[in-house]
């Protein structure tokens, strides 16, 4: 197992929230003054998957670039299907989650993308990102038994400032 590091760059931003235990950032963005440091201590993502998402992130970059901000979630989610397609990348849309309450199932929700059967993606076009949406990333992660998810925010001048990767430790 892996601590956070301030360190390594390469460690994720932590979140911390009421009742939340996982970390949420790419890799690559750098750590900000003033975050706290989490407390809790997780094992990164297999390679596999960590290369699942870094192949997410690079065809939600060429949609930014090519379209920008401003348009509607559902314009970024047609384009980020045609993207992953053109690409080559294996992924199923609007996918159905039943939740289930004690024993009984209590409805279906859905969420964006699942990208080879094991990497969750929620696509966003927000002012900005708020917990609610990580939670919301870390709920469906929780539903399928998944590791890992992003949220990938379109309205944003760089898109590397509107991607949160979410780990559901273990």
């Amino acid at each position: 197992m892996r601590g956070w590091n301030r360190q390594d760059a390469r460690t994720p931003v932590g979140f911390s929230g009421s009742g939340s235990n996982f970390l949420v950032g790419l890799p690559i963005i750098p750590l900000v003054k003033g975050y706290r440091t989490p407390t809790a201590v997780f094992e990164e993502p297999d390679p596999e998957l960590d290369g699942y998402a870094s192949d997410v992130v690079h065809a939600c970059r060429e949609v930014h670039q090519v379209l920008g901000p401003g348009y509607l979630e559902s314009v970024y989610d047609k384009a980020v299907c045609i993207e992953l397609q053109l690409r080559g990348v294996e992924f199923e849309r609007q996918v159905p989650v039943r939740l289930w309450y004690k024993g009984a199932s209590v409805g279906e929700h859905r969420f964006d993308l699942l990208i080879r059967r094991r990497l969750i993606v929620e696509l966003k076009a927000v002012e900005s990102l708020s917990p609610v949406h990580l939670v919301q990333v870390r709920s469906y992660l929780k539903a399928r038994g998944e590791r890992l998810g992003l949220l990938v925010n379109f309205n944003v001048p760089l898109l590397l400032q509107g991607v949160r990767r979410v780990i559901l430790p273990q």
